[in-house]
């Protein structure tokens, strides 16, 4: 009988230590070495990592000063992929034109990326010179055509899609549906915050 007294006083007293050391571990997050989480970490995930494509080197064609599109982080930027031969790109900058129109500039940019591997930076800045465009506009890059094709597709690269990418404020993004879209629906997209809602 003692026997078995002192073998269950020994499993009650190792029963005990384990939930305490349980209970220890749900009171102290910091065993992770992370800080103490709160109920907004749980509501506001940690911030997006930027894909490669934000980060590749531009170089803009009216200044000739470089530039990435993180560069731009705290702006939305309507991103348009084109080529200066393609007459739906250019009805789209028009496009993209009377949004800015309508838009704050302290808070929206466009910046114009000419994907035909054929053109120059010399061609383009004559091309959006002619029409009176100001806002960044580049040559692509291997590197960048490279990065959006890994991120959006083969489709992102033809000029007569009119691709376009809202990036807003805090770098996150969203391919437009395909095809010209309109001034005001530029600006739903900006000012909504998202592609998705909207035809």
């Amino acid at each position: 009988m003692n026997r078995k007294f002192r073998s269950g006083i020994l499993f009650g007293l190792v029963l005990v230590l384990l939930l305490m050391g349980c209970d220890q571990r749900r009171n102290d997050r910091n065993l992770t070495g992370l800080p103490p989480m709160d109920k907004d970490d749980m509501i506001n995930p940690l911030p997006t990592v930027q894909p490669a494509w934000q980060n590749i080197e531009l170089v803009n064609v009216h200044s000739g000063e470089s530039f990435t599109l993180s560069d731009f982080r705290g702006k939305t930027v309507i991103f348009e992929t084109m080529a200066t031969w393609c007459p739906f790109c250019k009805r789209q900058q028009e496009e993209v034109k009377r949004a800015l129109d309508n838009l704050d500039p302290e808070q929206v940019v466009a910046v114009i990326l000419d994907v035909d591997p054929s053109e120059t930076a010399v061609s383009l800045e004559a091309f959006a010179s002619e029409e009176g465009y100001t806002w960044p506009y580049a040559v692509t890059t291997q590197a960048m055509s490279t990065a959006l094709v890994d991120a959006f597709g083969d489709q992102i690269l033809s000029p007569t899609s009119t691709p376009i990418v809202i990036i807003y404020p805090d770098g996150s993004f969203e391919i437009t549906p395909f095809g010209l879209k309109s001034w005001d629906t530029l600006v739903t997209y900006v000012e909504s915050g998202t592609v998705d809602e909207h035809p």
